[in-house]
């Protein structure tokens, strides 16, 4: 606390050499005394005296009462200054606080006229109303547990894995696997690598699996050859893995055997020194292509395939993929494997049995498009997955509702015109990010 320069040790020593010496009666002489040990003192709202209690490998420090004449030390108080050495682990005697109240409050002990604190002005405390633990104070609607909130949970995580976060990294958002359908690969963000966004990823990933969920789709073949344990060297990699299209375009120009100009050659000399490969020649040029190739789609991406597989591991789903490659393809499927068709959702759904003599001219296949019939699950069931069965009744309301945790779709019966419905079911399903659980 001093402001000296010497070391803290020694100068408690010389405090305790000079408190066995003298007598301060006198509270005013005592904190003067104190303050010119502990500068830092008058800085504070004033002190405390504490006294070590307990054993010595369970020591307390307790409050010593102040007296109202203030703290002295001579008399009932005994006061001395601990004398700890760097070296050693025992202390005994008393230790000094400082209170570091702010100026406009004062302590309990403020009606007495001596203490050695002056008195200060007291800041009330604001009064805390009274919490029902049981009473609802929520937003109107379903309430936020079951199945159906799971589901739209998990949903809305894998969202975020496959579509990118709403992070101003980069305009547009942040993507954590960038490039085509079935060719995606780990983005090259040195953000994002940095702070183990892809552990989380496989952390997501593992757990949506784990609960039936959806899955990543469209990883490219050769991230995945090496995610699981096969070597680089040995993957099949697509000029389509390569996400950069700058980088894609400069790689192509070594395909086929046709003259590059002198500007292209630059091009490709430029990216070659970039990633520490030798220049472009004439007897390199397939070797030239294939290595940056690779950097570009395993070389540039190593790390984060690594932090998958941590994230993965976390979960404690790596044993079975190991073990079972056939459940690679359900962890990772292909993009048109996660393609939900109109007949795939008619096939599964139970319709009402009452009025079953009336026929409908609009047909699920008209107008619906995948994205469409992705979020008309979502709104359904809670995610994209299809179920067993799905079920729909006719109920008496304003707009369509659901009841995901029973894959129950509600449907008002007052609709005479298909357009009105469908205006209706289309501002129903786009409600689902963020309207879950209030239509």
């Amino acid at each position: 606390m001093a402001s000296t320069g010497r070391p803290l040790a020694d100068l408690l020593r010389d405090v305790a050499d000079q408190l066995e010496n003298c007598s301060h009666t006198d509270a005013n002489e005592f904190k003067e005394f104190l303050c010119k040990a502990y500068p830092k003192l008058r800085l504070g709202g004033g002190f405390e005296l504490l006294k070590i209690s307990g054993t010595t490998r369970s020591r307390n420090l307790s409050l010593i009462p102040c007296p109202n004449e203030g703290y002295h030390s001579s008399g009932e108080v005994e006061v001395e200054v601990a004398t700890e050495s760097a070296n050693s682990s025992r202390s005994e005697g008393r230790f000094v606080s400082m209170l570091t109240r702010p100026q406009g409050r004062e302590t309990t002990r403020a009606n007495n006229s001596n203490y050695s604190v002056p008195p200060q002005g007291c800041v009330p405390a604001p009064e805390i109303a009274d919490l029902d633990p049981v009473e609802e104070r929520g937003l109107p609607g379903d309430p936020a547990i079951g199945d159906g909130v799971t589901r739209h949970f998990l949903a809305t995580v894998m969202s975020k894995v496959q579509y990118g976060f709403e992070i101003n990294f980069v305009p547009g958002g942040t993507l954590l696997f960038e490039g085509e359908q079935d060719h995606r690969i780990p983005s090259t963000s040195h953000i994002l690598l940095e702070s183990d966004f892809f552990v989380v990823a496989g952390r997501m990933i593992g757990h949506s699996f784990l609960h039936d969920g959806p899955c990543l789709g469209g990883l490219s073949p050769a991230i995945l050859h090496v995610l699981f344990g096969g070597s680089p060297e040995e993957a099949t990699i697509d000029i389509l893995d390569c996400a950069d299209l700058d980088i894609r375009e400069k790689i192509k120009l070594l395909e086929g055997t046709a003259e590059l100009s002198s500007e292209e050659k630059h091009m490709i000399n430029e990216l070659a020194l970039s990633w520490d490969l030798p220049l472009f020649t004439s007897k390199n040029r397939r070797w030239l292509l294939d290595k940056l190739l690779f950097h570009a789609v395993l070389g540039r991406t190593s790390r984060q395939v690594k932090q998958l597989r941590r994230g993965l591991k976390e979960t404690l789903i790596w044993p079975l993929l190991t073990e079972r490659k056939d459940t690679i393809p359900l962890l990772f499927p292909s993009a048109s494997d996660l393609q939900c068709t109109p007949r795939m959702v008619l096939e599964k759904i139970k319709w009402p049995t009452q009025d079953e003599d009336e026929d409908s001219d609009v047909s699920l296949e008209d107008t619906s498009s995948p994205s469409i019939l992705g979020k008309l699950l979502e709104f359904w069931i809670g995610w994209n997955v299809l179920p067993r069965h799905l079920d729909v009744n006719v109920v008496e309301s304003n707009f369509p509702r659901s009841s995901t945790c029973f894959h129950l779709l509600k449907l008002p019966g007052h609709y005479n015109e298909y357009s009105n419905f469908e205006r209706d079911i289309l501002a129903a399903i786009c409600s689902t990010d963020t309207g879950f659980g209030m239509v």
